[in-house]
C-alpha cells in the first residue's frame, strides 16, 4: 500500500499540472472492484494494486479519476480530456479489463 500511495500522490501531482487541477486527499484501499475513484469534493481514492500494474496503465487510472475533478462524469467532454494525454484510452481501457480478471 506504502508503494501505491507513493506512485499516485508523485503521478497525480505531475498530471495535475497539465490539467491545472488540485485535488484534496489520496488514499489508497484493496477495493474488489475498482481501480479507482474520485468524490465530489476532489478526494481521490486508488486501488492498491496500482503498484502492480504497468506505468502506463497505472498512469491512465491515475488520469481517468483527476479528470473527474474537472468534469465528473463520463461525457464526451471528460473524454476528451483524457484523451489530452492518453489518445488511446479505448485501448488502454480493454487492457486494464484483462489485467483485472488477472488480479480478482
Amino acid at each position: 500500500k506504502k508503494q501505491a500511495l507513493a506512485l499516485a500522490a508523485e503521478r497525480c501531482a505531475h498530471f495535475a499540472v497539465h490539467y491545472g487541477v488540485g485535488y484534496k486527499k489520496i488514499s489508497v484501499r484493496a477495493q474488489k472492484s475498482r481501480w479507482g475513484s474520485c468524490s465530489e469534493n476532489g478526494n481521490l481514492s486508488f486501488n492498491f494494486k496500482i503498484a502492480l500494474l504497468d506505468r502506463r496503465l497505472a498512469d491512465y487510472v491515475i488520469v481517468h479519476e483527476l479528470c473527474h475533478i474537472k468534469q465528473f462524469d463520463h461525457s464526451k467532454q471528460f473524454w476528451a480530456y483524457v484523451a489530452e494525454i492518453f489518445p488511446d484510452h479505448v485501448e488502454l481501457r480493454h487492457k486494464l479489463r484483462n489485467v483485472a480478471t488477472m488480479y480478482s
